[in-house]
């Protein structure tokens, strides 16, 4: 239950009975998908209100989606009289803020950054900025007073992807990354590039308390994106998550531009990425990103996955199969079923708390244009009550550019999409939003710090003003 929340600006609303239930977007792609905001205003810290393209409809499933297919779904799900053994979450140590020694470092055009970093291996990724056929990358690091060294070859593109693995957990890890360029006969002396010395952490193999940067819909907004990479890596976070929309359009230089605003932050702690609409489910998403993937064939692997970050587990997930459950009456497609399972599995119900995180979000306050849209009814219908039923904690998104946040069912409802885009403009309430909703249309990023009796989350402005404070020691 929620036990405080503070504001530094509440928006005053009368609340609207509406003839209209709440607004869906016809599919996941959809929203403001096809008609983005102008280039000019991914960067501009001048605010303008964002065009809303998604189809109105009720609280009902789109009729342009028709049922899914059959081997989309799976039988009604049905309970037997056994109960499942109990399973305790367990917390041990006080939370401790990271300590980061920043390294400015410009050797590559993207990276190095972390991917993946668990308890035993981590994921190192860095980019040339073109083909390397010539080139060999490596990782050598420090662990435990020996040194060990990793190597590959780049891909077609000049990206390096580099695993290290037989890490010991919760240890300091130091590391360069260099890459040789190799020369034939009548060519110059091949060159020799490096960049760090680095250091992150593995994870803990315990339930340690953590501190997580959680952002979204930057929209390729690099001066963003280096502001909120700074703050956190002053907060003493742990990890960092984008929940969608992390450029504006799927495109080479829209990626350059976020990555060099994470670059720092990239370098020194784990990023773990949620698709958005603007994502469009391009290969360039896919390709830049290694996550322990669960999505089966025909999806790319990285679709959908979860992950453990000390006392916290969490989902990443894609809206469309959350459509399909809900025109199907329930029916548990492929992601959902996937979400029941690892909900019930030992990994979650031992994590102290259990986030999931999904780009469009169940319930939407504010928008670029007040005429329509208001979340995601599928995801009211099938994945709040799921997160009720088993034990979420937390639901973060983003497409809204500002902060709302609410709470159904002990399940707290956080939207933090203000990394980037031009904030969107509050509209009136309307039948079915939680009571109470809070509101701030700013750029913001959000840090949650989940100690061992309490879940912190905090809304900061990019000029580091406390946008809102949120509060819970539930023992779901």
């Amino acid at each position: 239950m929620l036990n405080s929340l503070q504001l530094r600006r509440v928006p005053s609303l009368a609340l609207l009975a509406l003839a209209i239930g709440c607004a869906n977007e016809s599919a996941s792609l959809s929203a403001d998908a096809d008609n983005p905001p102008a280039p000019d205003a991914v960067a501009s810290d001048t605010a303008s209100p964002r065009p809303d393209t998604s189809s109105p409809s009720g609280d009902v499933a789109p009729p342009e989606l028709s049922p899914p297919p059959p081997d989309l779904v799976g039988p009604p799900e049905t309970t037997g009289d056994a109960e499942e053994p109990l399973i305790e979450p367990v917390c041990e140590g006080i939370f401790t803020p990271r300590e980061h020694v920043v390294r400015p470092d410009q050797t590559f055009r993207r990276g190095p950054y972390l991917q993946s970093v668990l308890d035993d291996s981590a994921v190192i990724v860095w980019h040339m900025g073109g083909p390397s056929p010539k080139a060999q990358g490596c990782v050598v690091y420090e662990v435990d007073h020996s040194t060990h060294e990793a190597c590959t070859a780049a891909d077609e593109h000049g990206q390096f992807v580099v695993r290290l693995t037989d890490l010991p957990p919760e240890s300091p890890v130091d590391y360069r990354v260099r890459v040789m360029l190799s020369s034939e006969e009548g060519e110059p002396e091949p060159a020799l590039l490096v960049a760090g010395p680095f250091r992150f952490e593995s994870a803990a193999p315990h339930e340690r308390p953590m501190r997580l940067l959680v952002f979204a819909d930057a929209h390729a907004n690099e001066t963003s994106m280096r502001a909120i990479s700074e703050a956190a890596l002053a907060a003493g976070v742990h990890g960092a998550i984008g929940v969608g929309d992390l450029v504006n359009e799927p495109e080479e230089d829209q990626w350059d531009s976020f990555f060099e605003g994470l670059r720092a932050l990239g370098h020194l702690v784990p990023f773990w990425p949620v698709i958005g609409n603007h994502e469009r489910l391009h290969e360039s998403y896919f390709r830049s990103f290694v996550v322990p993937g669960a999505a089966p064939p025909p999806h790319e692997p990285g679709l959908f996955y979860a992950a453990r970050q000390g006392n916290v587990w969490f989902a990443a997930l894609h809206l469309y199969e959350f459509h399909l459950s809900a025109i199907g009456g329930g029916y548990p497609t492929p992601q959902v079923a996937w979400l029941r399972e690892q909900l019930t599995s030992p990994e979650a119900r031992l994590a102290r708390w259990r986030f999931l995180l999904i780009h469009e979000p169940p319930y939407a306050q504010g928008w670029g244009r007040c005429d329509h849209y208001r979340g995601e009814v599928s995801l009211r219908q099938v994945l709040v009550p799921l997160a009720a039923e088993l034990g979420v904690h937390a639901i973060f998104s983003g497409h809204v550019h500002g902060f709302e946040q609410g709470e159904r069912d002990d399940v707290l409802l956080v939207t933090t999409g203000g990394a980037g885009g031009n904030p969107d403009i509050p509209c009136d309430p309307f039948d079915g939003l939680p009571d109470p909703w809070l509101t701030i249309y700013e750029k913001h990023y959000t840090l949650v710090t989940a100690e061992c009796d309490r879940l912190r989350i905090e809304a900061i402005a990019l000029d580091g003003t406390p946008l809102a404070v949120v509060e819970t020691d539930s023992t779901r």
